[in-house]
């Protein structure tokens, strides 16, 4: 009886596997073998595509005018505030079972 062939054995064994390392199959070059080149880019003709003029919009803007214009609310905080946020956040996350976990 024959043995099936391994999973990634040569077809011809007198020809040998090709023996790579695991840095070369990592791609990590090895600094006695020099390194590939990059294969060519692909450039793309872009004088082909057509754009509209920037003065022309294609939607009008969704915003008013009165909010674009309003100034960013000034919020005051503190750090006793910041940390007071983070310990609520962790004692949520505490309280929320976890999957994969038996409590």
């Amino acid at each position: 009886t024959t043995a099936a062939p391994r999973v990634g054995a040569a077809e011809d064994p007198e020809a040998g596997p090709a023996r790579r390392s695991l840095l070369e199959l990592a791609g990590i070059q090895v600094e006695d073998k020099p390194k590939a080149a990059p294969a060519p880019r692909t450039t793309h003709d872009t004088a082909q595509l057509e754009r509209p003029p920037l003065s022309e919009s294609a939607f009008e803007d969704p915003l008013p005018e009165h909010v674009k214009n309003a100034p960013d609310p000034i919020i005051a905080t503190n750090d006793d505030d910041f940390f007071k946020l983070i310990e609520e956040s962790v004692l949520d996350a505490k309280k929320e079972p976890r999957p994969g976990r038996d409590r």
